[in-house]
């Protein structure tokens, strides 16, 4: 796992621990932040790439 999905999965946690996430939304949170968000950060960041030359 990425240190950015390690990082979330303890903000996750916390979260949830101190009740500001409710549990439904603690897997989908997880999985929108280690699977789906790098595919997608480097599918923008090559965009604005082509855009910039």
């Amino acid at each position: 796992m990425v240190s950015r999905g390690d990082v979330a999965l303890i903000i996750a946690a916390t979260g949830l621990q101190e009740a500001l996430l409710i549990p439904e939304y603690f897997t989908s949170v997880i999985i929108v932040t280690t699977l789906i968000a790098p595919p997608l950060l480097k599918y923008v960041i090559q965009e604005e790439l082509k855009e910039s030359n």
